[in-house]
């Protein structure tokens, strides 16, 4: 069955972002670069379609719970597709994907609301689904400003799901979340034929929103306490953490942080550093590997080894960020 899923994820996911390359342009599926751009031909995006497509087709034959959070994934990747088309408001798509994330909170975590009403007022109770549901979009939109590059995004689900299919398959007993994981695999890896180390199309909204969402989705069922929700966002970890220090950033310049700019590690990167997209896609590949693994050893351990690990890629990154200043005169 694993070899199943896995070559009908792949074919979907090469034949989308194949049709996708080849007529994306016809249809309006247009990514012009500008000055903010970390590349230079007008490319089709959109490509990414085929793994939220290859998802929903291995669900209908193979997977059958989590019905939920698959359906409410595909029809936010529905969603995604008409952005990439016109470019819906920025607002308009928070308040979609924090209504989406409502409902899973609501769904999945519902004998985490009972216990949670059980012992403290109704106020709490819509602060945890408020939370939660925030950590899911924030996540969601994490992932969608990292794919700046060619193959970030894609080798990154990649990882990312890879971690998941392991923790699903190998540490606790969770058949359904591991064959997900291994659809989102087999079809991202389908993608990236045509989008690294050369992009010939680009994920889009599409695929980066669905995958984020899907991903934090996950990974909030699945935890149990906060010390498993640590260990299981550290598999996306290279991506928040250079999302939310670049934040924090620019809302201490009093920049407006819904603007497109180019304050992110990658970006700088690739535009001051003049790194190649392969170099800078590699090297962040290469960290979230460490992360992942280092994560997984912290399961035995106590929260503060986590909440630790997580402090100190912070203190690193900064450093990182701060030599880079220093050597563009920053």
């Amino acid at each position: 069955m694993i070899l199943i899923i896995t070559l009908i994820s792949f074919v979907i996911g090469v034949g989308f972002a194949y049709f996708v390359s080849e007529y994306g342009l016809r249809f309006g599926f247009i990514d012009i670069p500008n000055n903010r751009s970390s590349h230079k031909e007008i490319t089709p995006r959109g490509g990414g379609f085929g793994i939220p497509i290859a998802l929903l087709f291995v669900f209908m034959f193979f997977i059958k719970d989590y019905y939920i959070v698959i359906f409410i994934s595909i029809v936010l990747s529905f969603f995604s597709l008409i952005d990439d088309k016109i470019s819906l408001p920025a607002f308009l798509r928070f308040i979609v994907e924090i209504v989406f994330a409502s409902v899973i909170i609501v769904v999945y975590k519902n004998d985490l609301i009972k216990s949670v009403k059980f012992n403290y007022a109704l106020i709490v109770v819509v602060f945890m689904i408020v939370l939660l549901a925030f950590i899911i979009t924030a996540a969601t939109n994490f992932f969608n400003f990292m794919d700046g590059i060619n193959g970030i995004a894609g080798i990154e689900a990649i990882i990312s799901f890879s971690f998941i299919a392991v923790y699903t398959g190998c540490i606790v007993d969770n058949q359904s979340v591991f064959l997900i994981a291994i659809s989102i695999i087999a079809s991202s890896i389908g993608f990236l034929i045509f989008n690294f180390p050369k992009a010939r199309v680009f994920m889009g909204d599409t695929g980066s929103i669905f995958i984020g969402f899907l991903f934090a989705s996950l990974v909030v069922i699945l935890a149990k306490d906060i010390k498993e929700l640590l260990v299981l966002l550290s598999f996306q970890g290279a991506f928040y953490i250079d999302c939310i220090i670049t934040i924090f950033i620019r809302i201490y310049r009093k920049e407006n942080i819904l603007r497109p700019h180019l304050q992110h590690l990658y970006q700088r990167l690739i535009h001051q550093k003049k790194m190649s997209h392969v170099k800078v896609t590699v090297l962040y590949c290469i960290l979230q590997i460490i992360i992942g693994i280092m994560s997984l050893l912290f399961l035995t351990k106590s929260v503060i080894w986590i909440v630790s690990f997580w402090l100190l890629l912070i203190v690193l990154y900064v450093i990182v960020r701060e030599k880079l200043n220093k050597i563009n005169g920053v």
